[in-house]
């Protein structure tokens, strides 16, 4: 895992957590998981440039999204940022 994921709260990872040798997915404040949603469509404009579209960051969340240890409500939430982002920036 990158350094970075675990230090930065609008990482999915930071919010993994153990207890006594059980995974503990903790709940991402609001805060957070737009600052996810915003980290997706910026990351999708800068490595696209030019093929970027609106439809991208969504459909990157969508392919991945199964396999990052989030509990469906924060998934929920961050699908409905990035459609609020893509919508209207």
């Amino acid at each position: 895992m990158v350094e970075s994921q675990r230090k930065n709260k609008h990482h999915w990872q930071y919010w993994v957590d153990y207890n006594d040798g059980e995974l503990v997915l903790c709940n991402i404040p609001d805060k957070y998981l737009v600052e996810m949603a915003a980290d997706l469509v910026g990351a999708s404009k800068a490595y696209l440039k030019g093929e970027y579209n609106h439809k991208e960051p969504l459909e990157y969340f969508k392919r991945n999204s199964p396999n990052w240890l989030m509990n469906d409500y924060d998934k929920d939430r961050v699908e409905f940022f990035i459609r609020l982002i893509t919508k209207y920036f």
